[in-house]
């Protein structure tokens, strides 16, 4: 199931080619529209090429099935009455309820948000044994909770990168992720920026499909753009056309011994790393360290160490997303706070971001570089209940636990998302190393070092 949630706020500006290829790339099988007006949602009706269901519309409710997920759509509280003469079908069904009548307010007694409208919530929860709750006025990302229920948010979320257009996919287990609305059309081709958008459209380059034709020898006569530029946008414009990934550069750790890598820890400024997780090439094996123990924050580090020294040799990398940022930073810490006995082994030991080496290397169709979101445009698929969950969400479940505010967590669960991550990024090397070299930048940087257009 896949369904997208088109607020008026999150589009406005946006062409009809725009909102055209925002569908085409999220390939929604629903797409919900609220805050537009009734032209507008004509327009929208016309190039949108699924089901379309306009919020403002829906005068009770609506029931939607798509695969084994039941979708309700409800908007007036008195119709609940009727719904639960229904109660068998639905709980059947183990409905997702979307409604705009649950909302957020600030509670001037301590300033923080505080729900709306619960009374709804009792009321469907008098005849409702399992559903889900999602709210299109809450942010995306934002969950309250309401006696041990769940509320999700669905609406656009902005940051300072822009604002975020909120979609669900998934069948027996519901994810709600969100997407940068800026990233359509022209902008959809990583690095290209407003000034070379402009300076292309001056040409009369206007879409992808007339940048993926272009000779980069006829590109490079603009100033500012060199062989890695012209490579690097024409390659990702036909993979973007095409839904496809193409190496730009060849692969310089095709025969290296690599082990990938992620960490859990209970916050971005950690106080402890409770869990790591590797997949070594050579052993063909996956590997999870686990501190149950939030006393012995430095046990997993010395165990982690002890594996690297043994297995460790001349060609080793170790490789993580966004690595530079955060896996290697907190580890360097970790490892000379707890695991000074390792320390020689971890440092004299190569690592590799992933992510950037992924950027510089090869281009796929995927429009962000969150792990999960590239992982999945090459194909791999998360599944049970770990699919739910996020690194945010992972983080508080163990400080919860390691506060004493919740009991023990569900290991198994958390181990599972933790695994899914390091697959992931074992999965995201071996398509991209088997994907074809569209351009060799290396030879363009030869060939054109001195050319003068």
């Amino acid at each position: 199931m896949r369904l997208l949630h088109l607020p008026r706020k999150a589009v406005t500006g946006h062409s009809k080619d725009e909102i055209k290829d925002l569908e085409e790339y999220l390939k929604p099988e629903i797409t919900l529209t609220s805050g537009f007006g009734r032209s507008r949602r004509r327009m929208l009706d016309k190039i949108i090429s699924y089901e379309a269901i306009h919020l403002e519309e829906v005068e009770d409710y609506e029931l939607r099935n798509l695969d084994d997920v039941s979708i309700l759509i409800l908007r007036d509280q008195s119709c609940v009455e009727e719904l639960k003469e229904r109660s068998k079908i639905l709980n059947d069904q183990k409905p997702v309820v979307l409604t705009d009548l649950i909302k957020e307010e600030i509670d001037e007694s301590n300033f923080e948000y505080r729900l709306k409208n619960t009374a709804i919530l009792d009321h469907l929860s008098s005849f409702l044994d399992d559903y889900k709750i999602i709210s299109t006025k809450m942010e995306t990302g934002k969950k309250q909770h309401y006696k041990h229920r769940s509320i999700h948010g669905l609406g656009p979320c902005f940051d300072r990168n822009g604002v975020k257009i909120p979609f669900i996919h998934g069948s027996k287990t519901i994810k709600i992720r969100s997407f940068p609305a800026e990233r359509v059309g022209l902008s959809a081709v990583p690095g290209l920026g407003e000034k070379f958008s402009t300076v292309l459209e001056n040409r009369g380059i206007q879409d992808r499909r007339a940048l993926k034709d272009m000779d980069p020898k006829n590109l490079m006569k603009e100033d500012g753009i060199g062989p890695y530029r012209c490579t690097k946008w024409i390659s990702a414009a036909e993979a973007i056309e095409e839904e496809d990934v193409f190496r730009i550069q060849k692969n310089d750790l095709i025969d290296k011994h690599r082990i990938y890598l992620d960490i859990e820890t209970d916050s971005l400024r950690p106080s402890i790393v409770w869990h790591i997780g590797i997949y070594d090439d050579d052993k063909e094996e996956y590997f999870s360290f686990l501190e149950k123990d939030p006393e012995r924050n430095g046990r997993i580090i010395r165990k982690f160490g002890k594996y690297l020294k043994e297995n460790r040799r001349e060609k080793t990398v170790l490789l993580a997303w966004y690595g530079s940022g955060f896996d290697f930073k907190v580890l360097n810490k970790f490892f000379e706070r707890y695991g000074q006995r390792f320390l020689n082994a971890w440092n004299g030991t190569e690592k590799v971001d992933l992510m950037k080496w992924v950027n510089k290397k090869a281009v796929t169709y995927c429009r962000t570089s969150k792990l999960e979101d590239v992982a999945e445009c090459l194909g791999y698929k998360r599944e049970g209940k770990s699919m739910e969950l996020d690194g945010e969400e992972v983080a508080k479940m163990y400080v919860e636990y390691m506060t004493g505010e919740s009991k023990k967590p569900d290991w198994d669960i958390l181990r599972s998302y933790a695994k899914d991550d390091v697959l992931s990024l074992k999965h995201i090397y071996k398509k991209i190393s088997e994907a074809p070299l569209k351009y060799d930048l290396d030879e363009m940087k030869k060939k054109y070092r001195n050319h003068r257009f």
